[in-house]
């Protein structure tokens, strides 16, 4: 047996909120390295080209181009530290005039101020400032090179003293979110305790919460319980009615037993035929409690899938099953057809319990003689099964209670429950239909109308 497997909503929710929480700092630190580096770049870039532009000047202004003594002259300007590698080259009409000959040169180079742009050498990374220059009518260039490690020092610098502090703000958030999601989640802590206390003979609701998130939740279980409770009820009594009912026969089957047995001549035959009466009556009983709960029963109702069904098809055929039992008692029936086919949404195995106990009433209190008629008819949306007799009927007092359970009409024998008719409107309900009683054809009898939902028409191919 495989165990699903659990998990926490409040470790879910720590979880997706660490998360979030940790791509918001590294996407700050991210941009904070960006930002930081770009204002370390514009900084050296400024004193960089501050150095070409002096460079330039010293070229501009000096008479001795001599390498030693232009060097001299460079050093003084471009040199600041010792942090970083840095190289020049002073270029003229005649080529190189001092400094490094390899310092790569602008791709595209402009005449105007100073151009920067980076470059490699010997596989170093350098930064380099370019400035074109005129002199006594000639051109001169002018370019100064410098490695990147005070430009890196001081972005990894700022970023520390950036980083630092955020990830100190990101811990005291972690542990702030934690905390708040434990509060957050204290009123299911008390949801759970109220179910737990709750007596499970008599399911109270659950106290209404004051969140909005919670309160569609609390509202669906309070529902939940209240079918319960109504379920619970129902089952309650049905057990009471069951327990009461089957007395009645089962004391009867035992009193013509012990008076059997206290006469010593056997068995009579009228003894055995008021044995047999009971036991069929216990028999009939059972039947029809079984198939109320048959038709009360959720999963019983999941496992019958709604079905297109040609009532007047459906009628013939349950009544060719009728018609010998109903000729042995001297009754007839008869199917008045609809003018056109008439099509039901329903459930079959619970249309034909619930015509059979029509049927079976008939057969119990129309009379011998009488015609049962099964009336197939539409209206509306709606598709009608009328089962109709021409016996004494019901007393027009009775009709709004003789689908209550255990209620029997004016002209009923001792044999019956008065289960028939509840049994069938449970099954008509089971399959989003209902039971009616209404007046027979003619004015004389009793009439019951089963209503179902018509089943829309087929498409034509």
């Amino acid at each position: 047996m495989n165990v699903p497997r659990t998990h926490s909503l409040q470790s879910r929710l720590l979880r997706r909120l660490l998360l979030v929480t940790t791509l918001v700092v590294g996407a700050g630190a991210s941009f904070t390295y960006a930002l930081s580096r770009h204002f370390a770049d514009r900084v050296f870039d400024a004193w960089l080209a501050d150095s070409a532009e002096a460079l330039a000047n010293v070229v501009a202004s000096r008479a001795d181009f001599s390498d030693a003594a232009l060097s001299q002259a460079v050093e003084q300007q471009v040199r600041f530290d010792n942090t970083d590698w840095v190289a020049f080259t002073v270029r003229g009409p005649q080529g190189l005039l001092a400094g490094r000959a390899d310092i790569p040169m602008p791709a595209h180079p402009h005449g105007a101020g100073v151009q920067l742009y980076d470059a490699l050498l010997q596989e170093r990374d350098l930064r380099v400032a370019y400035v074109q220059l005129q002199r006594d009518g000639q051109p001169y260039t002018v370019a100064v090179a410098e490695t990147l490690r005070k430009r890196r020092l001081m972005t990894s610098e700022l970023l520390l003293a950036t980083l630092l502090p955020s990830l100190l703000l990101a811990g005291v958030a972690a542990l702030l979110i934690r905390s708040g999601v434990r509060r957050a989640l204290q009123p299911l802590g008390a949801v759970r305790d109220a179910i737990v206390r709750s007596d499970p003979l008599k399911l109270q609701p659950l106290p209404v919460a004051e969140l909005d998130e919670i309160r569609p939740l609390i509202t669906a279980i309070n529902d939940l319980l209240a079918r319960l409770n109504l379920a619970l009820d129902a089952q309650r009594s049905f057990v009471a009615d069951t327990a009461h009912q089957l007395r009645n026969p089962l004391a009867g089957i035992k009193l013509q037993i012990e008076e059997a047995l206290r006469h010593t001549e056997p068995v009579s035959r009228e003894t055995l035929l008021r044995v047999l009466g009971g036991t069929d009556r216990a028999a009939r009983l059972a039947a029809q409690l079984l198939s109320l709960a048959r038709a009360e029963a959720d999963a019983m109702q999941a496992q019958m899938p709604i079905q297109r069904v040609d009532l007047e098809q459906f009628c013939a055929e349950r009544g060719r099953e009728w018609v010998p039992r109903l000729l042995r008692h001297g009754l007839q029936i008869q199917l008045d057809p609809p003018p056109q086919p008439v099509f039901a949404l329903c459930r079959p195995l619970l249309l034909g319990e619930a015509l059979d106990n029509l049927l079976d009433n008939a057969l119990r209190y129309a009379g011998q003689g009488r015609l049962i008629r099964l009336i197939v008819e539409s209206a509306d949306e709606e598709a009608w099964l009328t089962v109709a007799d021409d016996g004494p009927g019901f007393a027009p007092h009775l009709r709004e209670t003789l689908f209550r359970r255990f209620a029997r009409g004016d002209h009923s024998s001792g044999d019956g429950a008065g289960l028939g008719l509840a049994i069938v409107r449970e099954l008509l309900r089971a399959q989003n239909g209902d039971a009616e009683v209404v007046t027979a054809p003619g004015g004389r009898g009793a009439a019951i109308r089963l209503r179902l939902r018509a089943a829309p028409p087929q498409p034509t191919a």
